[in-house]
């Protein structure tokens, strides 16, 4: 089973996670999902309210882009592994 679940778009791009379940865990990934949800919404929230990078390629502006990806990634490794 898979699960996928939207967090957002920008410039026409849109973002989601997925999770993929081992088979008969379907009701634990339901669950996890379910546990999981309203907090990955907020971390993302957070993630878009910080500023987007300018388009000139800017180190300034790919490390930020590396840290957003960077910050939900380490959070959603811990809470799977909880």
């Amino acid at each position: 089973m898979q699960v996928a679940i939207p967090l957002g778009c920008h410039n026409d791009c849109c973002a989601s996670v997925s999770f993929i379940s081992a088979h008969g865990a379907d009701k634990f990934l339901l669950n996890t999902v379910l546990d999981m949800y309203t907090t990955i919404q907020e971390q993302v929230s957070v993630a878009y309210a910080l500023p987007l990078p300018d388009t000139n390629g800017g180190i300034e502006s790919s490390e930020l882009l590396k840290e957003k990806v960077s910050s939900i990634s380490a959070f959603l490794s811990e809470k799977i592994l909880l």
